[in-house]
């Protein structure tokens, strides 16, 4: 049973045998719950340009786990019916606990269910992340934990790679980390399959110098992707998309540049940046005219799928029991009285 005096070590043995206990029976219930809303979408009724869609944008179910060691770990399930840029629906699963201390809650969540992973929010991580991001913006979530809110809010994160974590000022160490978040950077120390969230600092709090390193590890990270991917594939298309829609792009790529390309000393450093400058001038009002078409092109769409929305009403009149409405003759006349007034 976790209790409030466990160490990090005594905290992943715990956790390593619920993992064994519930990997199976919570992977079971993820396919059920998966399964039984992809057909629900698929068996709406309802088709956008041929594409069926569901009335519900998104579907959630909550349940709690108890295990032979007393531990009771709790599972957020959430199914996204809207078909993704790709046509896909997306279904996420979240796996965690709380760990009762003397000053306050930490959290352990499961990363995966097909191998240990564990990840441990600290009450630091935790504080820090309500007063730099929550309470400034009045976002108020509930009974929701905060690490569950911030791991649905902030998807496909990644660590720095281009700066080291004294630049975020972060001490150095042989597992810590830096990650590049949608709301900002956080550290980690990761340590034997158990990775800990340490510190959270939001992207509008920023120094310059992190906000730097927060807008150069973006471009640095979304130009590997374009650069690794298969042309086509659905990870490049968005990597490019949201690099040329950065505000500044061309600014943090001139940046990045001119610390970076060696100065030989013929002058070829000098007109790489003024060639980049020159470039960015005449990429802007394009990158500028295409995302406004991208945008005028979503709204034409949605304006069509008013009309191409349709119900299978054949379907619906076989499976729904209608009956009629019968009104006395007299209410009836009094009725169509009343509307020809």
């Amino acid at each position: 049973m976790f209790t409030s005096t466990m160490t990090d070590a005594e905290i992943r043995q715990e956790a390593r045998r619920d993992f064994f206990e519930l990997s199976g029976k919570i992977r079971m219930a993820i396919e059920r719950f998966s399964h039984r809303h992809a057909d629900l979408s698929v068996k709406s009724g309802l088709q956008v340009n041929d594409v069926p869609r569901s009335l519900l944008p998104r579907t959630v179910e909550q349940r709690q786990w108890p295990t032979r060691r007393r531990n009771v770990w709790r599972t957020y399930f959430c199914f996204d019916h809207l078909p993704g840029t790709m046509g896909e629906m997306v279904c996420q699963y979240f796996i965690y606990i709380p760990v009762y201390r003397t000053t306050g809650t930490e959290y352990i969540f499961l990363n995966s269910l097909n191998r240990l992973f564990v990840e441990r929010f600290t009450m630091h991580f935790v504080e820090r992340y309500k007063e730099r991001h929550l309470v400034p913006r009045g976002i108020d979530i509930g009974a929701m934990p905060v690490p569950l809110y911030f791991q649905l809010h902030n998807p496909e994160s990644f660590p720095g790679t281009y700066y080291k974590c004294a630049d975020v000022g972060v001490r150095e160490g042989q597992h810590n980390k830096f990650w590049i978040a949608r709301q900002g950077i956080y550290v980690t120390d990761y340590v034997e399959d158990m990775l800990t969230y340490i510190t959270f600092m939001d992207k509008d709090g920023l120094s310059p110098l992190k906000k730097q390193v927060y807008e150069e590890e973006k471009v640095w990270h979304l130009a590997q992707i374009i650069c690794s991917e298969k042309p086509g594939s659905p990870e490049r298309h968005r990597a490019a998309t949201a690099l040329v829609s950065m505000p500044n792009f061309g600014e943090i790529v001139h940046r990045f540049a001119r610390r970076n390309i060696e100065d030989t000393g013929d002058g070829s450093k000098q007109a790489t940046l003024r060639n980049l400058k020159a470039m960015w001038r005449q990429l802007e009002p394009g990158i500028k005219n295409a995302l406004d078409e991208g945008d005028r092109r979503d709204r034409e769409i949605l304006r069509r799928n008013r009309t191409t929305d349709y119900f299978f009403l054949k379907q619906a009149q076989t499976e729904l029991d209608i009956k009629p409405y019968h009104l006395p003759p007299g209410a009836r006349l009094e009725e169509e009285a009343t509307f020809g007034d």
